[in-house]
């Protein structure tokens, strides 16, 4: 067995997605294009690292090489996703990986390397386990779905239908609807947004992928980004404005893509992850979805070091956190990507 570095071009990417798509452990963060997009995005290096035997792929690591100056000098898979690390065949060869990815933290004197597995991958690295990720199992028959569901979800939904919102699904044409929304949900929630780069870069990259977008007669006022991978739906971005909140603008969102999702096959809604007990946590509950704890794992150079998703969550990042939220929209949006780079949530 051997563990090599992907060169990149459409023969190693081919290999590497070959791998990924027929890996019943694998994620949507897992396909190579993701470091393209970060690399476009935001400047990060994407230094992707895949395990072979006898020419045969037998696992993969993506990383991405991130020059912080809030996190320091670190190695991640993957900043700015629910899901990544390490995905093989057998405990060998995930032990292989950890052991190269640890000797290129050696070299370049990365100060910690984070990887965010789903379930334990026993490899004796420290944990970070805070974070669940709540699925949902779906039915072939949209409405035998929506009869399962808890009578005030339905009539929260109705509520909104009444309220005369409405449902439109587009593609890259809509972004800019959606990005407005969700910037401002994030200033409300204290958090610097991600740049209209990197969703157009999540567009390039992924071509299914689709946004739908909830609307009054006058405007958009909640979306959601909607990412397909095997029989598996996710919304990893969704926002409504919060001046709306009482028609139920996220009820119809999620119903929505819940409905689609049916009438289309899939098997699974991931709902992506929340802090246990947090009203994102309940929200997305209250649809009947399962509870996954995440399994965080990460390594650091020094033995008293938080984990990175930790490490931004200080009460220092909290402070900051209360004034992004009195900030004018503009000038957040202006400036949050610049912050955002540095982060990896």
């Amino acid at each position: 067995m051997e563990c090599r570095w992907l060169v990149g071009g459409d023969a190693e990417d081919k290999r590497w997605d070959e791998y990924v798509m027929q890996h019943p452990l694998a994620h949507h963060y897992h396909l190579s294009a993701w470091g393209q997009v970060i690399e476009q995005a935001y400047g990060h290096r994407a230094v992707y690292l895949m395990a072979e035997d006898a020419g045969a792929t037998t696992g993969v690591l993506p990383l991405i090489k991130m020059n912080s100056w809030v996190l320091g000098k670190v190695l991640s898979s993957l900043p700015f996703a629910d899901y990544g690390g390490i995905c093989a065949d057998d405990a060998a060869t995930r032990a292989e990986l950890l052991h190269a990815a640890l000797a290129y933290c050696e070299q370049i004197k990365a100060k910690t390397l984070d990887l965010r597995h789903c379930d334990p991958s026993g490899l004796g690295l420290r944990t970070f386990d805070d974070k669940v990720t709540l699925r949902l199992p779906l039915q072939a028959d949209a409405e035998r779905m929506w009869e399962g569901f808890h009578a005030k979800v339905r009539n929260q939904v109705r509520k909104a239908i009444k309220s005369d919102l409405v449902v439109h699904w587009v593609g890259e044409e809509g972004l800019r609807a959606f990005y407005r929304v969700w910037a401002a949900n994030m200033r409300d929630l204290g958090s610097p947004v991600h740049s209209l780069r990197f969703f157009r870069a999540v567009f390039a990259a992924f071509p299914s992928t689709r946004l739908v977008l909830i609307a009054t007669p006058q405007e958009v006022i909640g979306g959601a980004l909607c990412l397909y991978f095997r029989h598996t739906v996710s919304v990893p971005w969704a926002s409504s404005l919060r001046a709306f909140f009482r028609y139920c603008p996220n009820n119809l969102l999620y119903w929505e893509v819940i409905r689609a999702a049916c009438e289309a096959g899939y098997r699974t809604f991931d709902f992506g992850r929340s802090s246990y007990g947090s009203g994102a946590y309940n929200f997305k509950k209250q649809w009947g979805a399962v509870e996954h704890r995440l399994s965080w794992e990460y390594w650091s150079r020094h033995a008293e070091a938080q984990p990175i998703v930790q490490a931004e969550g200080g009460s220092s990042y909290r402070a900051a956190m209360a004034l992004w939220r009195n900030l004018p929209l503009s000038l957040t949006t202006l400036i949050g990507p610049h912050i955002r780079r540095h982060l990896s949530n």
